[in-house]
C-alpha cells in the first residue's frame, strides 16, 4: 500500500511514533576511562554500597566537585 506522501524514508513514519527528543542538558556523553582491576573492584563496591550503578556513582561524584 502506497503512502500519500511522495518522499520515501527508511522505516516509515507515524505521527507520534518513536522516541521523544531530549533536551540538550539531558543528553549524555560517552567517556572511556581505564582502571586497574583493583580500582574497578573498589569503585564497583563503593557504588553498590550506595545502591547505585557505577555510572550513577561517578556522575554524582563529578557533580559534587
Amino acid at each position: 500500500m502506497e503512502s500519500a506522501k511522495s518522499s520515501k524514508n527508511w522505516g516509515g513514519h507515524r505521527e507520534g511514533a518513536g522516541r521523544k527528543s531530549m533536551d540538550a542538558a539531558e543528553k549524555k556523553a560517552i567517556v572511556s576511562v581505564y582502571f586497574r582491576p583493583q580500582q574497578k573492584a573498589k569503585l564497583k563496591a563503593l557504588a553498590e554500597a550506595e545502591g547505585l550503578s557505577v555510572s550513577e556513582y561517578l556522575g554524582r561524584l563529578v557533580d559534587s566537585l
